[in-house]
């Protein structure tokens, strides 16, 4: 699995307490708007061990892919 190397924090209580993992028995994508493509960028997640709260994001590697779309 991708990770990534900042540091993520809950996005509700701003604990650094999170356990990774992934998302649903398929594989979940992000797919950019205005982007014709067939797999998108893979969505990993955390729950945060201090107040359950679940979120989401993409890898470095997919973040730097974004922006070269973004300046393309």
């Amino acid at each position: 699995m991708e990770t990534t190397t900042v540091e993520k924090k809950c996005f509700a209580c701003q604990s650094q307490n999170l356990r990774h993992g992934s998302i649903g028995m398929t594989r979940h994508t992000f797919l950019p708007t205005n982007k014709k493509m067939w797999s998108g960028y893979t969505v990993l997640a955390f729950v945060c061990l201090d107040c359950g709260n679940v979120g989401y994001y993409v890898g470095d590697s997919d973040i730097l892919e974004l922006r070269k779309l973004d300046n393309a």
